[in-house]
């Protein structure tokens, strides 16, 4: 609106200066009385402006107006530093390392319990017998060896040492002394078989059992029947040992059998719900066999007024006993 005002009222005073002072024409006499000097006025002294016509004028108008604006922003716009716009730098995101955690094996978590099973280690208490135990641990073992692997290595010793049939009967003395008849029997099988190198279920159980006891675990001699591959059932002895209220079976006699091409470890430290169990072994008391064991308690001779031979129990069993080695 403001513009166009202004046009308008220049298009105006052009109009007035127009009819007042054209060219050629002479200056009014109220100038001559004042005594102003007169110019006169010729073809060559003109206006320029004045030549051109109102529209002429506006668009020329009009034009410079754009002139004058148009440049005085172009030169500000140059006048302000270009400065490139930094890109932020590129964030790098990490992809979240998850740690899948490695799901143990059934046997991998049985050998994790018998590593911390607590230890009683247990010995016969008949010299000859104990002796005997300690040379072998001592020669398949070391003390820092964990539990599992010295049942193992006595699994191993006992299936490599032994063959089966008969074995001369060897009886060490004091076996008249155990309280329970079973323990007797088992402390003369053992050292009978790991004498002479030969024994049948019996013998390889019972040395199994001493063994394993003298390294402080919970074994038992386990009474039942095997079926073979044809569907035989045959009477057999196999030991049990038990950690943390879970029972496994171990049966060196059998492996023994089976490992003429090497030991499989098919018949060592399987859980009673394992298949082959299930399959192999029936008619077995888990419970009965535990109460039959007698911790090889002995009776000691207490000699009475009459001189006759009396016999007391020991109320304790013989529990590590460290100092039964004589060489």
């Amino acid at each position: 609106m403001r513009k166009t005002i202004c046009l308008l009222s220049a298009v105006l005073i052009l109009a007035s200066l127009a009819s007042c002072a054209l060219p050629g024409r002479a200056q009014p006499a109220a100038e001559e009385a004042t005594g102003a000097t007169t110019v006169e006025a010729t073809s060559e002294q003109t206006i320029p402006w004045l030549e051109t016509t109102t529209e002429e004028f506006l668009t020329e108008a009009t034009r410079s107006e754009t002139e004058t604006t148009e440049p005085a922003a172009t030169t500000e716009a140059q006048t302000v530093p270009t400065t490139a716009k930094k890109k932020a730098p590129a964030t790098t995101t990490k992809k979240a390392t998850t740690t899948v955690p490695t799901t143990k094996s059934a046997q991998q978590l049985i050998r994790d319990a018998f590593n911390r099973a607590e230890l009683h280690p247990l010995y016969t208490g008949t010299p000859e017998m104990d002796n005997r135990v300690q040379r072998i641990l001592a020669a398949v073992t070391t003390p820092d060896m964990p539990t599992y692997d010295k049942v193992k290595a006595v699994y191993d010793y006992i299936i490599l040492n032994l063959e089966y049939g008969g074995c001369d009967i060897e009886v060490p003395d004091g076996v008249n002394l155990y309280i329970n008849p079973l323990d007797a029997r088992m402390v003369v099988f053992a050292n009978g078989a790991l004498a002479g190198g030969y024994g049948v279920c019996d013998d390889y159980a019972a040395a199994f059992l001493i063994l394993t006891r003298a390294i402080g675990l919970d074994c038992w001699y386990t009474g039942g029947y095997t079926t073979n591959t044809r569907g035989i059932r045959n009477g057999h002895v196999w030991n049990t040992i038990t950690v943390e209220g879970t029972d496994y079976l171990f049966d060196t006699q059998v492996e023994d059998k089976k490992s003429a091409n090497g030991i499989q470890y098919m018949f060592f430290c399987k859980p009673y719900n394992d298949g082959i169990v299930q399959r192999v072994y029936s008619g077995y008391d888990l419970e009965k066999s535990k109460a039959s064991f007698g911790y090889f308690e002995k009776a000691v001779y207490v000699p009475e007024a009459n001189d006759a031979e009396t016999y007391a129990p020991v109320t304790e069993p013989v529990r590590e006993r460290e100092t039964l080695m004589t060489f």
